[in-house]
């Protein structure tokens, strides 16, 4: 939650509105100098150079534009009780992304199981 607050508070200060975090199959939805945008989060206490995608995050960014993927890496936490507080990270955007299918990699297959 702490990388789509983020993202919303990046996209609020260039002027959007509207805002909706909507969950599957992206993340947030909001307008944008009048023009609907989408926006895929990603976000991790590492610093990190690959993200996981499903399959309809992959098949949404490549039938809706425009799409923005968000990273936010490098965020810190710390727990307390059973509470968890999260600051800082290091944002990057890519707007108007499709995902290009020699930067995808299968990480999992589902394998259908031969009758007996």
């Amino acid at each position: 939650m702490h990388a789509v607050d983020t993202a919303i508070e990046h996209y609020g200060h260039l002027g959007g509105t509207d805002f909706v975090k909507v969950g599957k199959p992206y993340d947030i939805r909001f307008i944008l100098n009048g023009v609907e945008r989408h926006v895929e989060v990603k976000g991790s206490s590492l610093f990190i150079e690959t993200v996981e995608l499903t399959i309809n995050e992959v098949t949404h960014a490549h039938g809706y534009e425009p799409t923005d993927l968000v990273v936010v890496d490098g965020i810190e936490w710390s727990r307390s009780n059973d509470m968890i507080t999260t600051t800082g990270g290091r944002l990057r955007v890519w707007r108007d992304w499709t995902p290009r299918e020699d930067d995808l990699s299968a990480r999992r297959f589902a394998y259908s199981l031969p009758l007996t």
